[in-house]
């Protein structure tokens, strides 16, 4: 028996009567009985005028028809003996008339999934259609009788009308079909459920076949034979059959609970476990958005422990549900994947993206609807040209100014193109865009990041500090209760796969960077625990924010010193910006009216400005879009702009000037934010104009990371001046000569950085910052140069 049949789960209690009653063939001519009875009704006994048999032959003549061949013909053969067919359940709706069916499926579901398995099976094993357009399915006729039959499953997909939210599920939907959306964020190893197994009179010998209720272990309670009373029996262990058994953790992803009706900001993601067997096992890893349509059962809460804790147990259930097909959703993901087709492009070209052409070709479902789709060409031609300035001016408005910040989490939201060379020993490279926010309290940092989560296809937000963990970061491994096995759950990197991971209060978890390292570059995660040894796709773009030391950016100090962060890490992020609040009269009359303006208090000018802000799930839908379906190439005059900038800034760094050590990882950024500035206008070239966007926004990003007035360190270590610290040392150096004293006091450095103008904030941090430098030595209570 297959392990997706189900036959102990369609009414027949326990499944007792199985081990009593006689086959389905007693009694009845061989020929009389379809060859699909027994396989999949095999304690039922055949009867033309059974509900059953009669919904079974109405099913294999709509199947046989030119018009219900259609569903069927992409049967093929699972791991070489089990044979599955996706079921379009709205195509089938719109094409069968057949009544008995659909109320079937909405009352007694299992029953309905047996009769069409057995329908098919008849179709394509035993009918003319079948043997006639399917001739490399057909089992050979010597082989018929050496081998089992062969067994179909069929997987039940799209399935709209019964798409239920987690809140929804409760115990009045047992034994109903649901359709479920959300994130697979443990899946437990492939494990075998016993299904059948024959047991042995121990009296009068005589054999019958038991069937296992949800795979538990039982035995028969009397035996088969007439007249024998006995109730010991003797297990054949050689005659058991097992199906492939899985359990899933699914858990509601964060739009579905924001989008709420009853969501009050407090709102926690609700979960779910689906169980699948047969063909439907590993169809998913953990991190995957999956779409399950199943059959919710109750079942009993098994307990371990003393007699009063079964006891209690034993009035309790959980809801599970059995799973009929398992899709994986990729909308989000833009890893690998080709140019659109030659019909696709044809109509994205008209203005109207053709997506049916491009998800039959990628083999999965739509994930837009036309109205989505009359926004985004809407929305095109409005703001033609203007489409960057727009996204900017509507991310996170409540935050006055930051366009240069909001415009890098921008780029980062749409990421470039990740390419995979596999010829002449290239590597992989990525296409996401990592970012870095440091700046004083108060800055908006936390808004910003709250709102890219929101706007992204994908989004994982998450704050450091003591709540975060390398495990809950990456991957946990766990013991799962079920089987008893350990298992991997998915961290938040992990299930950021194809989106954004938005990480607040960088600076609070240094225990925890060394987790990143590995995800920013490799994007992958590696486990070697509890005898566990893979590696996990990562591919998220990470968007952090970080507060300095000592609660405000002091400028004396580098990068660095200023958020205690290795070079290393710091070198994975392809923009870096520091925000500094530094008192300007203008800009805080701005920003006051700004902050003014939802309470009625500054004009109507600011509020017409935030009417013609776009809506968050509407970024949501356009970067969803150019993420899949828009992969620009680099044009030769873009990649002389980039190639020119980089060399400029390398020779800056070679000469020794005020620069970090600039490495390849610059030019990669460089043209991961070009791709994505061509993204965000939907362009198929990366033209000359995206060079400059992208060379300026990381020149502006830079250049408050490159700033003078403090110390950096170069390769190995060694300390490079900057230009405040160069020119007070040589100041210095001048001063002893012209006094014959190679010694200072704490007034005459103070004095001495008067005369130089350099307006250094804290003067006392600069200068304990060139003693730990060593550029120049404390005696006492004096000062000399090294």
């Amino acid at each position: 028996m297959d392990g997706r049949g189900r036959g102990g789960r369609g009414g027949r209690g326990r499944g007792r009567a199985g081990g009593r009653g006689r086959g389905a063939g007693d009694d009845q001519e061989p020929e009389a009985i379809p060859p699909s009875w027994p396989v999949y009704f095999p304690r039922l006994r055949f009867a033309e005028d059974d509900r059953r048999a009669e919904l079974v032959a109405v099913l294999a003549r709509f199947f046989s028809s030119e018009i219900g061949f259609e569903l069927i013909k992409g049967v093929r053969t699972h791991h070489l003996r089990d044979v599955l067919v996706a079921l379009d359940f709205t195509q089938l709706k719109a094409r069968a008339d057949i009544p008995d069916l659909f109320a079937a499926l909405e009352l007694a579901p299992p029953e309905a999934m047996l009769c069409l398995r057995a329908a098919i099976h008849e179709v394509v094993f035993n009918s003319p259609v079948g043997r006639r357009e399917l001739p490399h399915m057909q089992i050979p006729a010597p082989a018929v009788k050496l081998c089992r039959p062969p067994v179909v499953d069929v997987h039940l997909v799209n399935h709209p009308e019964a798409r239920v939210t987690f809140r929804d599920l409760r115990s009045t939907l047992a034994g109903k079909i649901v359709t479920l959306r959300g994130q697979a964020v443990r899946v437990s190893p492939a494990s075998y459920l016993a299904k059948t197994l024959q047991f042995t009179c121990d009296r009068c010998d005589t054999p019958q076949t038991f069937y296992f209720t949800n795979g538990l272990y039982d035995e028969p309670e009397s035996c088969a034979a007439p007249g024998c009373r006995s109730k010991k029996f003797t297990p054949d262990r050689d005659s058991v059959k097992c199906a492939d058994w899985q359990r899933i953790k699914l858990q509601e992803l964060i739009e579905d609970v924001m989008e709420d009706d009853d969501y009050d900001g407090r709102g926690q993601a609700r979960f779910a476990d689906i169980e699948a067997e047969g063909t439907l096992v590993n169809k998913c890893a953990p991190g995957d958005e999956i779409t399950v349509v199943g059959i919710v059962e109750m079942r009993n809460v098994e307990q371990k422990g003393s007699a009063l804790e079964r006891e209690r147990a034993a009035s309790q259930f959980e809801l599970v549900v059995n799973a009929l097909s398992v899709t994986r959703q990729r909308a989000g993901d833009d890893v690998n994947r080709q140019p659109l087709s030659k019909e696709a492009e044809e109509a994205f070209r008209r203005g109207l993206p053709n997506l049916a052409a491009e998800d039959a070709h990628f083999g999965r479902e739509p994930a837009m609807s036309p109205a989505d789709l009359e926004f985004i060409v809407r929305f095109t031609e409005e703001c033609d040209g203007e489409q960057f300035k727009q996204l900017v001016h509507s991310l996170c408005p409540v935050i006055y100014g930051q366009e240069l910040v909001k415009a890098g989490i921008v780029l980062a939201l749409f990421g470039g193109v990740s390419k995979k060379f596999e010829d002449d020993g290239w590597i992989p490279t990525r296409g996401s865009i990592n970012c870095l926010v440091v700046g004083d309290p108060g800055m908006g940092k936390s808004q910003m990041l709250t709102a890219a989560s929101k706007v992204a296809n994908k989004g994982m937000y998450c704050c450091g500090g003591s709540g975060v963990s390398v495990a809950g970061l990456t991957a946990a491994v766990i013991k799962d209760p079920t089987t008893g096995q350990f298992t991997y759950e998915a961290g938040a990197l992990v299930r950021s796969h194809g989106g954004v991971c938005c990480v607040d209060e960088f600076d609070k978890m240094q225990s925890e960077h060394d987790a990143f390292l590995e995800t920013m570059e490799q994007q992958e995660v590696s486990i070697a625990k509890a005898g566990i040894v893979c590696t996990l796709p990562a591919r998220a773009s990470i968007i952090a924010a970080a507060n300095p030391n000592g609660g405000q950016y002091n400028r004396s100090l580098n990068i660095t010193d200023n958020l205690n962060m290795s070079p290393a890490l710091l070198s994975r992020f392809d923009l870096i910006f520091i925000l500094v609040d530094d008192a300007d009269a203008t800009l805080d009359e701005h920003r006051a009216r700004h902050v003014l303006a939802p309470h009625g208090v500054g004009g109507v000018a600011q509020l017409k400005q935030a009417q013609q802000q776009l809506l968050a799930h509407l970024m949501r839908k356009y970067i969803t879009y150019a993420r899949a379906y828009c992969f620009p190439m680099l044009s030769e005059e873009a990649g002389k702009i980039l190639q020119d900038y980089y060399v400029e800034i390398r020779a800056r760094c070679a000469a020794g000037a005020d620069s970090v050590p600039i490495t390849p990882r610059q030019m990669e950024a460089l043209i991961r934010l070009a791709e994505a500035r061509a993204k965000v206008e939907l362009r198929e070239t990366v033209t000359a104009e995206d060079a400059h966007d992208a060379v300026e926004i990381m020149k502006e990003g830079m250049r408050d990371v490159l700033k003078p007035g403090g110390t950096l360190r170069g390769k190995g270590g060694k300390l490079k001046k900057s230009g405040k610290a160069k020119m007070f040392i040589d100041a210095m150096k001048r001063k002893a000569q012209d006094k014959d004293s190679a010694y200072f006091t704490t007034g005459e450095l103070y004095a001495l950085v008067d005369d130089l103008q350099l307006q250094i904030p804290d003067v006392d941090a600069f200068i304990d910052n060139l003693n730990m430098a060593g550029e120049i030595l404390k005696s006492g209570r004096l000062w000399k140069v090294a």
